[in-house]
């Protein structure tokens, strides 16, 4: 029992000298500050290119600060997404730093990104994602870093992908009259302004559910376009003037629509008289007004 208890004496004593040895190496190694790689630092842009292979989009701020397709400057950008592309190039550090790499894709960049500051200019290239790491390879002036995943996603999108959608058909709130045509069917709303209630045109007694005039109006301001072409050559090219559906509304300014038959994937083009452009739509958008339009017209089932 003795030797027991001088075996369990000797082993705390031999594992708190341990301690202490780790406690003095330790001590004596100087405290080494994490290492940070500065890939690029470049703020309030006032340029920005994404060059892809099929395609190459240069951003660039109109008079009043909207970023803008410089090539096609009625494109609808989504603002949000290169105001995060400004903050994320304010500062970017590198994971590390390559003296050689192979398999980075850089060869043949996956997206080139031109920032510009006034005449100041910086490019970098981005190439194939680590698999094991899931960063991204990068060159900047002949140097290879790896970069976060989160600096790609900031930086990859297309001329599509930055595509804002828009409500073409959202309607001003004073309106006079409101006409649909759609196959054999005319629908010829006139609002008077005195009663507050619509009514079908011709006829003096209001329509009863008002509120299905309303749900119309609101449906046809929902429709929302998925691409937009501005390009008024390519407008005439596809738009076929002889439309399947029209929408004529009445106020303080006129607005008319004409859309097409849909495709065999649901979409439909949607003329805009206002501005000349082509907006493609939903078909399933369109049904639901179409839908309504019946009820008020009586023939809805």
């Amino acid at each position: 029992m003795a030797a027991k208890r001088k075996l369990l004496l000797l082993l705390a004593g031999m594992g708190a000298a341990a301690l202490a040895l780790v406690a003095l190496v330790t001590a004596l190694i100087p405290e080494q500050e994490e290492k940070t790689i500065l890939f690029l630092s470049l703020d309030s842009l006032t340029g920005i290119t994404l060059e892809w292979p099929e395609e190459t989009v240069v951003l660039v701020q109109d008079e009043e600060g909207t970023w803008i397709d410089r090539e096609d400057p009625a494109y609808p950008i989504r603002q949000a997404i290169v105001e995060n592309m400004v903050t994320t190039a304010g500062e970017i550090q590198a994971q590390r730093q390559l003296d050689s790499a192979e398999d980075t894709g850089l060869e043949d960049p996956a997206l080139t990104v031109t920032l510009e500051k006034g005449e100041e200019t910086l490019t970098f290239s981005l190439g194939d994602c680590n698999t094991l790491t899931g960063d991204y390879y990068a060159e900047r002036e002949g140097q290879v870093y790896t970069l976060a995943p989160e600096v790609y996603t900031a930086f990859a999108y297309t001329k599509a992908e930055l595509y804002a959608p828009q409500a073409p058909m959202e309607l001003e709130e004073n309106l006079a009259s409101l006409e649909i045509t759609w196959e054999d069917r005319k629908l010829a709303l006139t609002y008077d302004s005195e009663a507050e209630a619509w009514s079908l045109a011709g006829e003096e007694t209001a329509l009863e559910d008002q509120t299905e005039v309303d749900s119309l109006i609101s449906q046809l301001g929902y429709t929302q376009t998925s691409m937009t072409i501005t390009d008024l050559e390519e407008v005439a090219r596809l738009h076929t003037g002889q439309p399947a559906i029209t929408v004529t509304a009445l106020g303080s300014q006129a607005a008319y629509f004409e859309l097409d038959e849909p495709d065999e994937e649901g979409r439909v083009w949607l003329w805009d008289s206002a501005t000349g452009y082509l907006h493609q739509v939903s078909w399933s958008s369109v049904q639901l007004w179409l839908e309504t339009m019946a009820d008020i017209l009586g023939t809805g089932e």
